[in-house]
């Protein structure tokens, strides 16, 4: 439950710059205001709900890269996740859920008969009977929450490709203000399992320049919003590509959603 990096409510224009943040529940909790991410920093394998957490105004993240590769190669579309089973056949590549995470198949074979396996750190092999598997990331994981409080977060030129649940989100988990105002600029998100950015909650988000890509589960989008966002929605000459949906506009969203593609 511990974090990389917390940055706390008394800092202000805290600066992160080129550097390798990795494990931590969140590998940055941002709740201070006007912190700069930059120049080519990483951040990855955290165990907790995402790799960076913002959760006051003002966030810069520029020309960094908070991507995370598959352990063993990115799934073809559709993708089927199930839950681990005892005594079943994987083929390598295979991803299932088991303990809040997501594992991959690095060597095919059957699952212990009567047993799960003890799971090990990011990079770590384990076997499950024949089958030996690799931690992907947490269950609905996301590269970049935007959580309650959080308002005028900019990132630009930023990598977002990995295997988390999805690239980019707005979130309240705090039950206070959502997140608004969320800014990205000429960056990339894909190869993620489901939405590349899910924004269900909040209000004002601009997607420009980028290069987008739906999940790789059937039914996700590039882009999603949903009844919780009010609006304003602007997506401005993207590419979007793979899955099943490029932008998705939520049943009953309140917003005015203004899809410039």
């Amino acid at each position: 439950t511990s974090h990389a990096i917390r940055i706390r409510s008394g800092c202000v224009d805290t600066v992160i710059d080129r550097c390798f943040v990795y494990g931590g529940y969140y590998g940055i909790l941002n709740e201070a205001g006007d912190t700069l991410l930059s120049n080519n920093s990483i951040v990855a394998n955290t165990y907790g709900p995402g790799s960076i957490c913002t959760r006051s105004t003002g966030m810069y993240i520029q020309r960094c890269k908070l991507d995370q590769a598959w352990p063993y190669a990115q799934p073809a579309y559709p993708l089927t996740v199930t839950a681990r089973a005892n005594a079943t056949v994987y083929a390598a590549g295979a991803v299932v859920t088991y303990q809040s995470f997501y594992l991959q198949a690095t060597v095919g074979g059957t699952s212990h008969a009567s047993t799960g396996p003890t799971i090990a750190g990011y990079t770590t092999a384990f076997t499950d009977g024949t089958v030996t598997w690799k931690l992907v990331a947490p269950v609905a994981s996301a590269s970049l929450i935007c959580d309650t409080g959080a308002s005028e977060t900019h990132v630009i030129q930023t990598d977002f490709s990995g295997c988390w649940h999805n690239g980019i989100k707005h979130a309240d988990s705090l039950a206070g203000t959502a997140p608004n105002f969320t800014h990205i600029t000429d960056c990339t998100v894909g190869q993620t399992i489901s939405h590349g950015i899910e924004i269900l909650i909040g209000h004002t988000l601009a997607v420009k320049g980028g290069e987008l890509a739906a999940g790789l589960v059937a039914g996700s989008a590039a882009i999603i919003n949903g009844s919780s966002f009010s609006g304003d929605l602007i997506v401005a000459n993207n590419s979007l590509a793979f899955g099943t949906f490029g932008v998705y506009v939520g049943a009953s969203a309140s917003n005015s959603a203004r899809a410039l593609i």
